[in-house]
């Protein structure tokens, strides 16, 4: 039984060593590459922090695949990752600080360093070039992965919560596996597989596609932010990579539908189009079904909270234009119950409040 979401990695850079794992516009890193790295970090971080282990470490995150490497770093000291969007103002990065008191941060750039400097950070710092350099301690890192098990924390996101302020959503080990196992098998990946990855790594949705990576072999290409601002662009970029999948936020599928793009351009290798953050409209989406016959589409729904995803609907059917489309059923052990306001179960027909259960609950 997987206990640690490392063992997918292991195995991936054992299959295919040398196959590209991870790619942003300007750099790659092969499987061996990026388990070796992450092994540097984890033995970088575990000597520097009296070998704690169960924290929260920061990583600062960007439209690149250093933080990619990061993320598994942490997961081999021990310890659990948090994303920091780059880009973040330093108030939102201080209450997150404040919050977790963090053990340490990974930094990528001076401006991420000078972030850490307003927020007054007390942990130690980790510089990425010079982290993936650090000579490796397979015995402590050894040592360490005994001490965990798959209940422990692996990653805490941070929403605004309903109220606006952060809120901290810490995810277990399990989660993350029960999330990978059940999309790689649903929804077959394997190592032809090459995502296109839209949702940026501070946000839940862009899980599903490190989950997929790790564990199928499949490549995971880190879609430069201009491809979104000039959408001309994303078609050609989709086709030269070679993209077989998407698993993109609703407002990226519906900005591609009104724009007219696929008329010009149609994505040649796309098999699977999942979207997922808010309703999807009919109308869009059959601008895609139209014009790629043969792909599957899957709506997939959940907070944060459970791990991504807690229901998927694949289209099997036509929808009108002014439909929205379902959520469908649960993902594989989670159960969806709804709930009256004397927290009953409903009838069918009737209202109530969407209530999730399952190992992909958040901790706490």
């Amino acid at each position: 039984m997987v206990t640690n979401i490392l063992s997918y990695l292991e195995n991936s850079a054992t299959k295919w060593p040398e196959k590209i794992a991870i790619a942003d516009d300007k750099n790659y890193l092969t499987f061996t590459h990026w388990l070796t790295y992450a092994q540097s970090i984890g033995t970088a971080i575990l000597n520097a922090t009296g070998r704690s282990i169960r924290k929260p470490i920061l990583v600062f995150v960007d439209r690149k695949i250093e933080c990619l490497v990061g993320f598994m770093g942490v997961v081999e000291s021990g310890n659990f990752y948090v994303p920091i969007d780059c880009k973040m103002p330093f108030e939102r990065v201080k209450l997150i600080n404040d919050v977790l008191t963090p053990i340490a941060a990974i930094t990528v750039t001076d401006a991420d360093n000078k972030t850490l400097d307003q927020i007054d950070f007390k942990g130690k710092r980790f510089n990425y070039s010079e982290a993936i350099e650090h000579v490796i301690d397979i015995n402590l890192l050894n040592n360490t992965r005994s001490q965990i098990i798959d209940l422990d924390p692996v990653y805490c996101l941070f929403t605004s919560g309903s109220t606006g302020v952060p809120k901290g959503v810490v995810i277990s080990q399990r989660g993350m596996i029960d999330l990978t196992e059940w999309l790689v098998n649903t929804f077959e990946f394997d190592e032809t597989d090459s995502l296109g990855n839209q949702t940026p790594f501070y946000f839940d949705g862009s899980v599903k596609d490190i989950c997929i990576c790790l564990k199928s072999g499949a490549t995971l290409n880190v879609i430069g932010k201009k491809y979104f601002s000039f959408p001309k662009l994303i078609i050609p970029f989709l086709n030269e990579r070679k993209i077989t999948t998407i698993l993109w936020a609703t407002s990226a599928i519906i900005l591609i539908g009104n724009s007219n793009i696929l008329d010009v351009a149609v994505p040649q290798y796309i098999r699977r189009v999942t979207f997922a953050g808010e309703a999807m409209p009919a109308k869009q989406l059959k601008v895609w079904m139209k014009k790629l016959p043969n792909a599957r589409f899957i709506n997939l729904y959940g907070p944060t909270e459970a791990s991504v995803d807690c229901t998927y609907y694949e289209v099997d059917r036509e929808f009108e234009d002014d439909e929205f489309i379902p959520i469908g059923k649960s993902c594989r052990n989670k159960q969806v119950l709804v709930f009256n306001d004397d927290n009953k179960l409903v009838k069918v027909g009737e209202p109530g409040e969407l209530c999730v259960r399952g190992s992909g609950v958040a901790l706490g």
